[in-house]
């Protein structure tokens, strides 16, 4: 449109632009309210601020009120009709015709129009003959005004009409599976919004306080954010001026200027690495909005910083940043970086607490989509507390009627109150992201934790509620390593069945110990060791080590008593001669002179009494010149005692030695009741006793004073000893070689403290002499960890460069008064990556071998480096005491074999195993299949299927009666395997499932001692707490699984005597002449096996370790343990756990991953306290901010508020990953797959290039599951099941190629999958995915790898079909079947049913009811000239914006192709075909719906002139369905009506009117 003639109707404005004649431009109305003819100042009109949609703009007749003559409505008009006039007041006006076209006469287009109150008893046609046939357009008006309020005050106005269009698909139901995440649109307030009316304020006001000040006022005051005034004081405040919920609408606005913000540098620095300059503030928007949960949204204020190329003495690069970018932020000082309150999005951001609030939550079963509603429903419930205040306000102070009481603005209208929760989607985006940019933190504190105890264990039926790919499952089963303390170790979601898929997870595990200076793996429960124990003792070494629990110092030469010349043994067990012997060592201390402390060797023997109080049988005692032990269990108190000895025993002046002297003298202390005794071990400060453990770690013996009495002798004094056996009886008469016994022990414990004493302490910090001292040894921790040994550099510089890269590059690291340079001699963690440095130590000692280090960190050592942890046999950190063990002599035990060969009996010495027993047993995995028990046993575990591994053991032929293994069998699955093949209606049952387990615990005999007392003092029978509260008793009886004889023994006692039970409730029939057997061959069959497998020692517990923990004592005082033995724990702490936490989720790879990872993340941290401190976990779980502090605080020399941990888990560098893991390198060799090399980050984590502690922005992009599988696999391709079209014709082509036959083999139709070689086929198939096309973008078209067992897989899926298929249409069965095929294939097989109901109340959605609707559909007003959204976000489940055109099967606004060089015209569409269509008279229901224009039909076009008028119509077809994502050349789509009477009826046309974006808006306007 040319600006030097404007059309009619228009003008050019100051600026040259050209504007509609009377309109004031874009401040038009503001200012002043204008004055009326009389002088006085026009009434201020109220703002359109309600909930219905804001019409578009107001057309008013030209004629005033005398109606124009009719026209054809297709006549072209003269002149153009505006599209853009100031805005309505919410009151009704009359249908005018000031400025309609003649093209278009009577158009009227009301903005949004106040519904208000009629009066009553109004006629409908008043002044007017009703039948004219004509009526005026105030009564018009006045009309639609009535209508509009029986609209809003119908009872039935809220019910769906089942219009709406829904967002979802059949293809999304019957292939895609998981959730499609896609970010939400941009959240900002529209231009015209009170809300960016109100920030547009709010920086005004910061700008000046700015320029007056030098920093916002709040700031000044302490704050980031500026707060609106509270509801309460605004409402008082607007009752003396104007009574308006405008103030309420307002936000907090957090203001981050970060030039401004304590510690900024002089000059912020671009990237390109010269300095930024100030840049103003932002405009639209003015802030970004940012989502809270619990809270209204709040908005971020910034300024903006640019690399000025226009600078004279520096010209930069050009580059804008806003304030809160991460370059930014990463240059102000770490304490300001962390009060940055959002995680920013592409044209989104959430409060970090709103992240922190749905992590919690996602991992207890709440997932998104909940959390998502949680909020809605919060920020509802505020926006109508806020409208509760407001109009209670308005009765308080007396304002009536809507002219003094505005109407309070709708939730979710954009222009008043603008509440906008955030979606769905847009919360799994940023969560995917967030656990996606800190998952290496995750996977480092995961790959830190022990495993010396393994519980391994796969899952089928959380896969249930993960998603797959066009309708196929990609993960075949879950597997989990568990350690003692229930925490789980590693896991894998794997492809196949084959442990060679976790060949190299269970390496790298082994390789993180040995790194982290964690003990080996030492025992491994699985529920198949007889099919697993070849590949586990191949891939972990430490299994098939010292199997015969054979320790270091067995060869080592006895340790002997030292001779009698030099020490005198004395053995009394009379009181009288107890006491002179106590008297004598008395007056020795006593005698001690002053400045000296006399030391005393202490050990005891006790047992307990039935009540559970301990007694006392020995006391030992040893001095430097005697060895004294005292039989003192005929002493039944303490008034038995001899004073003398109770004197020594409670004298705090009398240092007691002795190995785990704590629990010596607790028990002591309660068995003669010593209170002084028990304050003085509870007090920490100068206590009376050492510990021989602790003593030897002091000394720099050991590294865990934990290491049993065994090591210690050992390794103190290189000799062997091994203590007497608890289990002996020590209150009965003793024989010459218990008392012999009893005088080693004590002695040995003199002969420790001698030669510990004589050692230098270390492990301590450095002293300052220490710290300077050059060639002093030390050790470096890190939190409580060593790290590295080394020793002290005296002589330096007073710098160090330090090698950064392998390029050479240096950095400069100074030496302070509190750092110190060291030279490393041994790495104990190579992983662990140094503050200073920024480097892991063994990267550091492979350059140099230097490190400058805080000096706090360092402690001292002695030249011979300490015993490992790893070498304890099984040493535990607290273990109970050992459970009972058997005594040769128990008769209960001494059971022969029967020799007779009677029919059906069970040989245990007999039976061999086939070769299908060396896979594992069939029935026994985690609910593969269908076939389910319906027995519960103890905790009512379900039993499980059967995996099917295709690796043989390797078994050891063993001479003699031993067999050596670590590998050991789980109690309830080694059961299970039985007790599903018997019946369950046999009455027997139960009483076996009973005696089972009886036949292979036996119960320790203190703690069973105990429980009777308390159960008798209680009236509880034993019997009856033995059957029935299994479970309570199992807590605080310890239980022991004998040796393998022995337990072989007992069962087949237990199998024999069962096996031929007849049911009483069931006898012979005439077709059956003998009753039911209790065992079937089949589970006489696996009784055997069950027997093969107790003789191979897979069940048995292992010698000399603990496998409970005391966890505390009850009310009763009974000890309440906690076993680490078997994978119970795995199915029910983790499987069953996993499986509540999915629910029915279907989450799509990425996301399941993400929960996946972050609930084991989480739950390790709260399981693993509770296990290692039998306390409840309280406290956070972001483990990388605790070990910040650590750091932080190690550098300042001083300590944090909570206990230092044992290691800084997210500060060890590891190739270890969990969830979806790397593909195994040896298969993938094998198969043809091509990998990429592992990943292993050393130094700070990074996401998207930014280091992930600082982590202040997210991507809500979707990646393609295909490209996530494939990174996550680091693969060429991802490994998938066949899914695809591609997939399925290349597999139909390749399986009946002859090259991959199996020889001459020929199996059955139905098993023809045995004929193929698939590991043949894979590799064939894998070289084809190397070798296609890499041009071919769609997936459905390209191949990806496969493993032989997928291939395998569907292959039997096809087998299946063709079987089915052949079975329906065989012989007979296709006669049989013929008649209802027949039916189902007929033309009668369908019919016409009755229409579908509309709900009351309710046209349908796409209908207008009124005229009054169809101005509310319009909105002209809120167009944006610059609107454009990019079409990478525009998907199915994209929240659609008003100014996006959708055409007819959901493509964006026309396609390029139909707008061929017509870019700067106006396309206009009539819906409906074009016609014109009908409403009665009143104007009170629409004929022809809006948007019911089917994709055949015509459409007419007219065009835009560049005079203004509209050009000659044409007929265009509707363009089919294009592409979803096509491009979108048209900024806005404007719906304009049409309103004309003719012959007695009102015609309506609907013209779809598309703005090029080329065209700017005013020029139409």
């Amino acid at each position: 449109m040319s600006t030097q003639n404007p059309p009619p109707g228009f003008h050019l404005s100051k600026k040259g632009r050209v504007v509609k004649d009377g309109h004031g431009g874009k401040r038009s109305g503001s200012g002043r309210r204008p004055r009326t003819s009389a002088g006085s100042v026009a009434p201020r009109t109220t703002s359109a601020r309600t909930s219905a949609p804001r019409a578009a703009a107001n057309l008013e007749s030209t004629a005033g009120s005398t109606r124009q003559p009719p026209r054809a409505p297709r006549q072209p008009s003269t002149t153009t009709s505006a599209f853009f006039l100031p805005r309505e007041t919410r009151e009704p006006r009359p249908l005018g015709s000031q400025n309609l076209t003649s093209a278009m006469p009577n158009l009227q287009v009301n903005a949004n129009p106040a519904r208000r109150e009629p009066e009553a008893a109004q006629s409908f046609f008043p002044s007017q003959n009703a039948n004219s046939g004509s009526i005026l357009r105030d009564t018009l008006s006045q009309l639609n005004a009535n209508l509009a309020f029986v609209n809003d005050n119908d009872e039935h106005a809220d019910i769906a009409s089942g219009g709406a269009e829904i967002d979802d698909t059949l293809l999304d139901e019957i292939l895609l599976e998981g959730d499609d995440l896609l970010p939400e649109e941009d959240s900002d307030p529209p231009p015209q919004s009170l809300i960016h009316q109100y920030l547009r304020s709010v920086k005004q006001r910061i700008v000046t306080e700015i320029e007056k000040h030098g920093q916002p006022s709040c700031y000044k005051d302490g704050d980031f954010y500026h707060r609106p005034r509270h509801p309460v004081f605004a409402l008082q405040s607007s009752v003396t001026t104007e009574f308006t919920p405008d103030v309420l609408y307002e936000r907090d606005v957090f203001v981050w200027l970060p030039h401004l913000l304590p510690g900024h540098p002089d000059t912020f620095k671009c990237e390109c690495g010269m300095h930024l300059s100030k840049h103003g503030y932002n405009e639209n928007p003015v802030a970004r909005r940012v989502r809270r949960a619990l809270e209204l949204d709040y908005f971020l204020f910034t300024n903006r910083f640019w690399c000025d190329k226009d600078r004279t003495d520096s010209p930069g690069c050009g580059a804008s940043y806003q304030g809160t970018h991460p370059f930014i932020i990463a240059q102000l000082p770490r304490f300001v970086q962390e009060a940055f309150p959002t995680f920013i999005s592409t044209r989104g951001a959430v409060d970090k607490s709103v992240m922190s609030q749905m992590n919690s939550l996602i991992v207890k079963r709440v997932g998104p989509s909940p959390f998502s509603e949680m909020i809605s429903e919060l920020q509802h419930r505020h926006h109508a507390r806020i409208e509760l205040m407001y109009y209670a306000a308005a009765l308080h102070y007396g304002l009536h009627g809507t002219k003094h009481i505005p109407q309070f603005s709708a939730f979710n209208d954009c222009t008043g109150f603008a509440g906008c929760p955030p979606t769905s989607p847009y919360l799994k985006a940023m969560f995917i992201d967030y656990i996606g940019a800190h998952r290496i933190y995750m996977d480092r504190a995961q790959a830190t934790l022990p495993l010396d105890i393994a519980k391994a264990d796969h899952t089928f039926d959380v896969l249930k509620y993960m998603g797959g790919l066009n309708g196929e499952k990609i993960w075949k089963a879950e597997y989990n390593l568990v350690n003692r303390f229930e925490e789980v170790r590693a896991e894998c979601l794997t492809l196949t069945k084959l442990l060679s898929f976790v060949r190299e997870m269970f390496e790298k595990v082994q390789e993180s110990l040995k790194a982290l200076g964690h003990p080996p793996t030492m025992i491994l429960y699985t529920d198949s060791p007889q099919s697993e124990q070849g590949f586990h003792e191949a891939i972990t070494k430490s299994l098939a080590e010292n199997v015969r629990h054979i320790s270091t110092w067995t060869d080592l030469s006895p340790l002997q008593r030292t001779p009698t010349t030099n020490v005198s043994f004395d053995f009394c067990s009379y009181s009288i001669v107890m006491d002179d012997l106590a008297a004598e060592i008395l007056s020795e201390a006593t005698a001690t002179h002053a400045g000296s402390i006399y030391v005393l060797g202490f050990a005891i023997k006790y047992h307990l009494s039935p009540d559970g109080t301990p007694e006392l049988d020995v006391i030992q005692l040893r001095t430097s010149n005697r060895v004294v032990v005292f039989q003192v269990s005929a002493f039944k108190s303490r008034s038995h005692f001899v004073p003398s000895l109770i004197a020594i025993l409670s004298n705090s002046s009398i240092i007691k030695v002795g190995f785990e002297i704590r629990k010596t003298l607790s028990i002591v202390a309660d068995a003669l009741s010593l209170p002084d005794l028990r304050t003085n071990i509870r007090s920490s400060a100068n206590p009376s006793f050492i510990d021989l453990g602790e003593y030897a770690k002091l000394a720099g013996v050991v590294d865990d004073p934990n290491a049993s009495y065994h090591a210690l002798v050992g390794t103190v004094l290189t000799r062997c000893y091994l203590p007497p056996s608890s289990d002996m009886s020590w209150s009965s008469e003793l024989s010459n070689s218990a008392i012999d016994a009893l005088y080693t022990e004590t002695d040995s414990i003199w002969q420790l403290w001698i030669a510990l004493s004589q050692r230098e302490a270390v492990g301590l910090r450095l002293t300052p002499n220490q710290a300077t001292l050059h060639g002093q040894l030390i050790t470096l921790v890190q939190g409580c960890k060593p790290v590295l040994r080394g020793s002290i550099i005296g002589q330096h510089s007073g710098y160090l460069d330090a090698a950064m890269d392998v390029n050479g590059q240096t950095r400069r690291i100074n030496i302070t008064p509190s750092r110190s340079l060291i030279q490393i001699t041994e790495v104990l963690v190579p992983g662990a990556i140094h503050t200073l440095h920024r480097q892991t130590v063994d990267w550091i000692f492979n350059h140099g071998a230097q490190a400058i280090v805080a000096t706090s960190q360092l402690r001292s050592r002695s030249s011979q480096s300490p015993l490992p942890s790893s070498s304890f046999i099984f040493g535990f950190s607290h273990p109970a005491p050992p459970s009972t063990t058997l005594d040769d002599d128990h008769s209960d035990f001494t059971i022969s074999y029967d020799d007779s060969a009677h029919s059906g009996e069970i040989h245990f010495d007999m039976w061999e195993p086939s070769d299908n027993d060396l896979f594992m047993e069939d029935g026994d995995s985690d609910s593969e299949s269908d076939q389910e028990s319906d027995w519960d046993l103890e905790d009512a575990l379900e039993a499980l299927e059967a995996l099917e591994h295709a690796h043989s053991i390797l078994r050891e032929a063993v001479a003699g009666d031993e067999v050596a293994t670590r590998v050991l069998d789980d109690v309830f699955h080694f059961m299970d395997r039985l007790l599903r093949l018997l019946s369950k209606k046999h009455s027997a049952f139960k009483a076996f499932c009973h005696d089972f387990s009886e036949a292979i615990f036996i119960r320790d005999r203190d703690d069973e001692r105990a429980v009777r007392t308390v159960l008798e003092s209680r009236g509880v029978n034993w019997e009856f707490a033995r059957r029935a509260k299994a479970a309570g008793l199992n807590r605080r009886i310890r239980r022991y699984i004998p040796d393998r004889h022995t337990l072989g023994k007992r069962l087949h006692l237990l199998f024999t005597g069962y096996q031929d039970i007849v049911c009483s409730t069931k006898t012979a029939t005439s077709s059956r002449r003998t009753p039911d057997r209790f065992f079937s061959n089949d589970a006489r069959d696996m009784a055997a096996r069950l027997l093969e497998t107790v003789r191979l020692g897979f069940l048995s517990d292992p010698q000399g370790i603990s496998l409970y923990y005391v966890m505390g004592k009850d009310r009763d005082g009974l000890t309440l343990y906690r076993t680490v033995r078997g994978t119970n724990s795995v199915e029910g702490g983790v499987h069953m756990a996993v499986r509540r936490v999915f629910g029915s989720l279907k989450a799509s790879p990425e996301l399941a991953e993400k929960i996946l990872i972050y609930w084991i993340f989480r739950r390790n941290q709260s399981v693993g306290y509770r296990n290692r401190t039998g306390r409840k976990f309280c406290g956070h779980f972001d483990l990388w901010v605790s070990d910040e502090i650590v750091e932080i605080t190690a550098l300042l020399d001083v300590m944090p508020s909570f206990r230092l941990p044992h290691l800084l888990a997210t500060r060890i560098a590891t190739v270890e990953t969990f969830g979806i893991v790397p593909m195994d390198t040896t298969l993938a060799t094998e198969l043809g797959i091509t990998t990429l090399p592992p990943r292993k980050l050393e130094g700070i984590p990074h996401h998207n290039d930014l280091p992930v502690h600082t982590l202040s922005r997210l991507s809500t992009h979707p990646m393609s599951q295909y490209r996530y599988l494939q990174l996550r696999q680091r693969t060429l391709h991802p490994v998938l099941p066949v899914s695809t079209h591609a997939e399925y014709r290349k597999f139909k082509e390749l399986i009946n190629d002859p090259i991959f036959q199996r020889g001459h083999a020929n199996h059955p139709p139905h098993e023809a999958y045995k004929n193929i070689d698939f590991k043949l086929l894979a590799q064939s198939w894998n070289d084809k995915v190397n070798n296609q096309d890499r041009t071919i973008a769609e997936t459905s078209r390209r191949l990806y790898y496969k493993l032989p067992a997928q291939l395998e897989l569907h292959h039997k899926k096809t087998i299946l079909w063709k079987s089915e298929w052949s079975t329906l249409f065989m012989g007979e069965n296709a006669i049989a079947l013929k008649a209802f095929t027949d039916l189902i294939a007929s033309d009668d097989n369908s019919t016409s049913t009755l229409p579908a109901m509309t709900l009351p109340g309710n046209e349908t959605d796409d209908a207008f009811r009124t005229l009054q609707d169809i101005r509310e559909q319009l909105d002209l007003d809120s167009f944006d000239e610059m609107g454009h959204h990019p079409t990478a976000h525009l998907d199915a489940d994209d929240e659609q914006t008003d100014d996006i055109p959708m055409a007819e099967g959901g493509d964006v606004g026309p396609s390029r192709e139909d707008s061929g060089n017509q870019s700067d015209d106006v396309e206009t569409r009539h819906q409906g075909g074009g016609d014109d269509m009908e409403v009665d008279s009143s104007g009170t229901q629409a004929v022809i719906p809006l948007a019911s224009t089917s994709r055949e039909h015509i459409f007419q076009q007219q065009m835009l002139q560049n005079d203004g008028t509209l050009g000659p119509r044409r007929e265009r077809p509707l363009r089919p369905q294009a592409r979803r994502k096509a491009a979108a050349p048209f900024a806005q789509r404007l719906c304009v009506v049409a309103v004309q009477t003719v012959q007695g009826k009102v015609a309506v046309s609907f013209v779809d009117v598309v703005i090029p974006r080329s065209r700017k808006a005013k020029e139409f306007g």
